[in-house]
């Protein structure tokens, strides 16, 4: 098949963790992977591990544009599921069946054809509905925009349904892995539903909603209580959208007494304490600090040290998002001066392209992370020369976290746009020393050009003392560069150090050192393998005898087969009860 996406097994290690590309290799080496089809741009599998993954991936041309699998793996690069996936394609491109795209299929077919076609989907899967019901509607909000009518028995059930299927599942078969794949995670979009109706003509329907997704989570989340799940991401976010609606509602003295009555009620029967919405509908906006603010927009009000402390509570970032929402952009502005939040009022300050305004504020900004948030707002209203002086102002502030990295990624990004080679080689440069990643680094070599000579010595030499500051994963990209540069010493000096996990990328390592350094080989492949023999894990034997294999190289390559074949032969002795290894040895 010619038109498959010709991805390198390089690129599949780059956006892996070397212990998901090493178990990814494991489960395609085991057949795992099953049901391997393309259909147009999409690739589609079932790779068999503790359960049966569904693995989606899309492509365009030879990128990889998007993948999906159902398993709870969700760290941002690819699972072992799909690395089995596509070391698949690569290797074995024969075994991918090409069949009819979604619209091919489709594309002859009327409109009842295809209602015939949902209805027995829906009878065979009846959970599809739900996702049906989910997008049908969200098109219909989009087309009839100012006349919704919320249908609260809707929230009731899509709540309930979710809650249910959660309980069987846990109940069941789930591992407690990750809860963002848990049924009951999709009571998050329906909260981010009412959240999009917005605080105008809609708030009155927002409350209703809202007040439903409320009493139906308080009467059926207790189920969940004995498998340890208490939904508190999602609590937070019902509290946080509630502190939004109620200060943006004009509540009467007792349409107030409700709602706060009506959350002690919630409060006494869950777990959730609805601290922000406690706390929004309490204040409201009669705080003194804040009606003083307030009464002048556009001028710096004098406040006391306790004023000034009383608005800079957990409830000042809702206030702000509501005065956003309700283009009250100067009370905004005058809040967050008060109070003392630098960024979100040079942010907005950038929002309303008042972008001289914010350079002559940026003696204001105290750190890092800050400056990165400001330059990014700059950013967004095209104002590229002034978030670049931003970005380097934040790299000489110091606060308790780092963003050297973040900012210099910036500064680069910026400099490529604005086409300033210089600055750009510079910015990356420093970026890959800070915090060293093989895609930076890969473009380093690219723009640098014929300067990379007179570059790699010193950038190597520094990778090869950093410290690990960022943890684990920076060793692994230094020696994923060494490796990509084919430096030898810097990567045998790191790879002594990797973790029996680290197999894949040792591995590679090892393949490198055996012409100029067998010894290394044997020295460092012996103790893993020993090791993994040793644990009577017979699923890891094969690892084992990965590693014997180079060792057996390394002898052979120092002219010493003998005292391979006896080392051999005391491992089949140590060993000789272990029928699973056995055979593996005897392949040796």
């Amino acid at each position: 098949m010619t038109d498959l996406p010709q991805i390198s097994e390089q690129h599949i290690a780059d956006c892996s963790t070397s212990q998901s590309f090493q178990r990814g290799a494991d489960y395609f080496q085991q057949g795992a992977v099953e049901s391997l089809i393309k259909r147009g741009n999409l690739i589609t599998a079932q790779v068999r591990g503790s359960y049966i993954y569904d693995v989606c991936i899309n492509f365009e041309g030879n990128n990889v544009i998007s993948t999906q699998c159902s398993c709870p793996y969700k760290y941002g690069d690819w699972c072992k599921h799909i690395v089995a996936t596509l070391l698949n394609v690569c290797r074995c491109p024969h075994t991918v069946q090409e069949r009819p795209s979604l619209p091919e299929l489709l594309g002859d077919l009327d409109k009842e054809q295809i209602i015939e076609i949902m209805i027995a989907l829906v009878g065979k899967e009846p959970k599809l509905l739900n996702k049906i019901e989910k997008i049908v509607r969200k098109q219909y909000i989009k087309k009839v925009e100012n006349n919704i009518l919320i249908d609260t028995n809707y929230y009731r059930g899509q709540i309930r349904d979710a809650i249910r299927e959660t309980e069987i599942m846990v109940s069941e078969y789930w591992e407690g892995e990750d809860e963002s794949e848990l049924p009951c995670e999709e009571i998050v979009d329906l909260i981010d539903e009412v959240r999009d109706l917005g605080l105008g003509e809609r708030l009155g329907e927002a409350i209703a909603a809202l007040t439903v997704i409320t009493e139906t989570c308080v009467r059926e989340w207790p189920a969940l209580y004995e498998y340890g799940i208490y939904g508190y991401d999602i609590y937070d976010q019902i509290s946080e959208l509630w502190a939004e609606l109620i200060l943006a509602a004009d509540f009467s003295d007792l349409e107030r007494g409700k709602l706060s009555r009506s959350l002690k009620k919630w409060r006494e029967r869950g777990e959730p304490d609805y601290d922000l919405a406690t706390l929004a509908i309490a204040e409201m906006w009669e705080l003194p600090a804040l009606r003083k603010v307030l009464a002048a927009p556009g001028q710096r009000v004098n406040l006391t040290p306790e004023e000034q402390e009383s608005l800079d509570t957990p409830l000042l970032a809702v206030r702000l998002e509501v005065l956003k929402k309700q283009k009250k952009y100067e009370e905004y502005l005058a809040l967050a001066m008060a109070a003392g939040a630098i960024t979100n009022f040079l942010r907005m300050l950038a929002y309303l392209d008042r972008v001289e305004e914010v350079m002559a504020n940026a003696d204001q900004i105290e750190n890092g992370q800050q400056a990165l948030q400001i330059a990014e707002g700059l950013v967004e209203v095209g104002a590229m020369a002034e978030a670049i002086t931003i970005a380097r102002l934040g790299l000489t502030l110091k606060g308790e976290d780092n963003y050297d990295y973040e900012l210099l990624k910036l500064i680069a990004e910026l400099a490529r746009e604005t086409e300033q080679p210089e600055l750009h080689l510079a910015s990356l440069l420093k970026a890959v020393q800070v915090r060293p990643c093989l895609a930076d680094f890969h473009q380093l070599v690219k723009i640098s050009g014929e300067d990379w000579q007179f570059l790699k010595d010193d950038l190597f030499e520094h990778l090869l003392n950093l410290d690990d500051r960022w943890g684990y994963s920076t060793k692994v990209e230094r020696i994923r560069i060494f490796l990509a540069s084919d430096y030898v010493r810097g990567a045998m000096v790191l790879a002594s150090q990797l973790d029996r996990w680290e197999q894949e990328l040792l591995r590679q390592v090892m393949l490198l050192a055996l012409k100029s350094n067998p010894q290394w080989v044997i020295d460092n492949g012996v103790p893993r393998a020993e090791e993994i023999m040793d644990s009577a894990q017979s699923k890891y034997y094969d690892r084992a005898a990965e590693l014997l294999a180079l060792v057996k190289k390394g002898y052979e390559a120092m002219d010493r087969s003998p005292e391979w074949q006896n080392y051999l032969g005391q491992l089949m002795k140590a060993h000789s009860r272990k029928r699973n290894l056995i055979p593996l040895l005897q392949g040796l």
